[in-house]
């Protein structure tokens, strides 16, 4: 069976409804699936910074949320906290892929995607 793998991030709840959506379907196809939040990987620290973090910069403080939003939802990263947060991953997610070694990787937030990018693919 070929495996393939989703990888997400608890950064709101649309990254994780598409990647649990892929994942439903996939199985139903007959493929060995396994979704990843890279923020629930072995990192605790990050995940409780991020998640929180969200929760009270949407619900408390929308207009700042929003400029964040849109510094980190870029290709090109130049906040330092985005580079730390890929410097911690990184090491991580190479060892997830290597451990399943899927056929296929989905990617359902832009976190994850730069995270390959750094990777080579």
């Amino acid at each position: 069976m070929k495996k393939i793998l989703i990888f997400t991030a608890s950064t709101g709840g649309g990254h994780n409804q598409v990647a649990l959506t892929l994942e439903h379907e996939l199985k139903t196809s007959g493929y060995d699936v396994t979704r990843i939040d890279i923020l629930k990987e072995e990192n605790k620290v990050m995940q409780l910074l991020i998640e929180d973090g969200y929760e009270i910069l949407a619900s408390k403080f929308p207009k700042i949320y929003g400029e964040l939003y849109k510094q980190t939802n870029r290709e090109e990263v130049s906040d330092p906290f985005m580079k730390f947060f890929i410097k911690a991953e990184y090491q991580n997610t190479k060892e997830i892929i290597k451990k399943y070694n899927p056929v296929l990787r989905i990617l359902s937030t832009l976190l994850t995607w730069i995270l390959f990018k750094k990777q080579g693919g």
